[in-house]
């Protein structure tokens, strides 16, 4: 095959001031296998970084031999710095990952062989946490409070779409195609849950989406996210942004909806179930962790709504 008709794969990084965790992120893409009917490229997007995080790009590219370009986005936020990364690219997919993972060896190679038999606008695929002690008792996958705020997802062992209902992903494992992204557009979201909106927007617009489990990225956990404060902090945000992304579809106040202050009643009935659940589980001595989490969440969708309904 001639390298004008192989397909280009776009590797799009946004980092900021996190030099060594690109460095490994790179490397492990040096050690991705290719074949002769795709290439791939790399585009490290640099928020704005004030250390070395150019130099590490720089000493890097004689290894990636012209695959590896260094851009830099000084507007901060990462939504900005993939979009312009994405502005920089030339490839037929755009597949966005982040400074502290490892790819998989195949993961480019999938890539290109899922696109091949599935018409798709977004793939997805597992990302798997890495941990440098001992994962916590406490922190358990098998719980969705859990798998967020350790950037960990998994579908299954078997591939999925949304022919029957909308799928999400990790941003740290999303591909899309670039003929989509022209017909539904760039990342808008600025902080957290970038992923989450792109996802539910191209949705809304008729996306097709797929979950390849063969695609995998590995997310370096570090120590300092292994307390229970992240996680509360986190999910309380994920609350905020849940009502920003679905504010009309779940939250929106209607007229021939019964509220209080604008707030829909099962709302506050879901808050407050959700402090009596945890309050009874503490009495007889069986609470969780989770339950404790489930009360932050709803707290941070008050909070979004008091914002939201302030805003309208």
């Amino acid at each position: 095959m001639s390298p004008a008709d192989k397909k280009i794969i776009s590797i799009i990084i946004a980092t900021f001031q996190r030099p060594d965790l690109l460095k490994d992120a790179l490397n492990s893409i040096l050690g991705c296998e290719l074949n002769d009917s795709f290439d791939y490229e790399v585009i490290v997007a640099d928020n704005d970084s004030r250390d070395h995080t150019q130099q590490v790009v720089e000493n890097l590219m004689p290894d990636f031999q012209g695959r590896l370009k260094y851009v830099l986005e000084a507007k901060k936020g990462k939504s900005f710095a993939i979009n312009t990364g994405i502005l920089e690219s030339k490839g037929s997919y755009i597949a966005i990952t982040d400074d502290d993972c490892l790819i998989d060896k195949n993961w480019i190679s999938t890539i290109h062989s899922t696109f091949a038999v599935c018409d798709l606008d977004i793939l997805s695929g597992k990302v798997i946490p890495l941990f440098d002690q001992e994962k916590p008792d406490w922190i358990d996958f098998n719980v969705n409070f859990f798998q967020g705020p350790m950037v960990y997802f998994n579908m299954g062992d078997s591939y999925l779409d949304n022919a029957k209902r909308p799928m999400f992903a990790a941003g740290a494992n999303l591909i899309l195609k670039r003929s989509s992204i022209e017909r539904f557009g760039l990342f808008q979201k600025e902080a957290r849950s970038q992923d989450t909106e792109i996802c539910h927007r191209w949705q809304n617009q008729g996306a097709k989406m797929g979950y390849d489990p063969n695609l995998v990225v590995y997310h370096k956990t570090p120590l300092s996210r292994l307390n229970k404060n992240y996680f509360r902090q986190w999910q309380f945000t994920l609350g905020k942004n849940a009502v920003e992304i679905f504010f009309y579809e779940r939250y929106y106040f209607q007229e021939s909806k019964r509220n209080c202050f604008k707030i829909p009643l099962w709302l506050y009935r879901r808050i407050l179930s959700s402090i009596g659940r945890y309050l009874k589980q503490m009495f007889i001595g069986k609470a969780t962790f989770a339950d404790e989490l489930s009360v932050w969440f709803h707290s941070g969708e008050l909070c979004g709504l008091w914002s939201q309904y302030h805003a309208v």
